[in-house]
């Protein structure tokens, strides 16, 4: 899931948001910030706002699930990436919803 800061210091933009996992009805784990409650983290983001900002950090309406059985096989090597076949060139593959995009780096 993912926390907004749409008034993050522009000094920091690493406050702009954050990433979480929720692990239970209002509980999440954030890189960097642990586990805690949804508030803690939208009270930390907000410590981190532009000076006399009023708009609030909050929790968007996105998620994106992982797709567990592709990485299952990915990691017990089921899965041809062809990064193999292509020198230093690398592929990520990812899906949000229904989607499924592949970017060629």
């Amino acid at each position: 899931m993912y926390f907004r800061n749409p008034d993050h210091a522009p000094s920091k933009p690493e406050w702009q948001g954050e990433n979480a996992v929720k692990l239970e009805e209002d509980l999440f784990y954030g890189h960097g910030i642990g586990i805690t409650t949804g508030e803690i983290i939208i009270d930390s983001l907000n410590g981190e706002r532009v000076p006399g900002s009023n708009i609030s950090a909050f929790l968007t309406n996105e998620s994106i699930h992982p797709d567990f059985n592709y990485l299952q096989r990915l990691s017990s090597g089921s899965v041809l990436t062809g990064a193999e076949n292509r020198g230093s060139e690398c592929t990520v593959f990812s899906r949000i919803g229904t989607r499924s995009y592949i970017y060629k780096i």
